[in-house]
């Protein structure tokens, strides 16, 4: 998992769940997995404000090999 831009403000996160991107705050073992932004602007007061200082970044999925080396061929 790579992490994004990090995410400072309410305001970046509502961007964020209006576009449908996921975050991650990577320091948590409880949020370290993609969520949707979307669910994450709904929870307390005090959870976003912990998140927010703490570290939430926009998810990056991990690039995967694409075409012939995905599946195995190396004939070009």
């Amino acid at each position: 998992m790579k992490k994004g831009r990090r995410i400072k403000t309410l305001r970046q996160l509502q961007d964020a769940a209006l576009t449908r991107r996921s975050v991650v705050c990577p320091w948590s073992p409880c949020w370290d997995k993609p969520r949707p932004a979307a669910f994450v602007i709904n929870l307390q007061g005090h959870v976003l404000v912990r998140m927010l200082e703490r570290g939430m970044y926009l998810y990056v999925a991990n690039d995967r090999t694409q075409g012939s080396e995905r599946s195995g061929d190396t004939s070009q």
